[in-house]
């Protein structure tokens, strides 16, 4: 099983993939879309 986690945000939106292989949990990828204050 993967999940895909998002924490919204204005100007920052985090964001983490996380998957289940049996009893353990990883971690795919996770990072932050930051956009322009201009936008």
């Amino acid at each position: 099983m993967k999940v895909l986690g998002i924490d919204p945000g204005f100007r920052k939106t985090g964001y983490a993939v996380i998957k289940k292989i049996e009893n353990k949990i990883l971690v795919v990828e996770y990072g932050l879309i930051k956009t322009n204050i201009k936008e």
